[in-house]
């Protein structure tokens, strides 16, 4: 089985999809997945997300290739992710937080 290596982009526009990412980086090779991180509560675009490719090789020269290209006056930018693993985040509320700081 080959090496996945994943790929962090951000600063793109908010109409990209998932499929467009995927085809920006499948001329470099094998795309195994493609996405895009969206607002919880609106579902929009947060314009940063993450490429699976198959092959280290071509997921470097993917990063090379695509690092600071301009996309609708944007310019991107990629980079080897630094996390494997998704960050769960656990969800505090604004008023909570401010009862427990302000607990005596």
């Amino acid at each position: 089985m080959g090496f996945k290596l994943n790929i962090f982009i951000k600063n793109f526009p908010g109409t990209i999809t998932e499929d467009d990412l995927a085809n920006l980086f499948s001329p470099y090779g094998k795309v195994l997945s493609a996405r895009i991180v969206k607002d919880r509560e609106t579902g929009t675009s947060r314009c940063f997300g993450f490429v699976t490719m198959e092959k280290e090789d071509e997921a470097r020269l993917a990063i090379r290739r695509i690092n600071r290209q301009e996309i609708e006056s944007l310019t991107l930018m990629v980079q080897k992710s630094t996390s494997q693993k998704p960050i769960k985040r656990s969800f505090i509320s604004r008023e909570w937080r401010e009862k427990a700081e302000f607990k005596e």
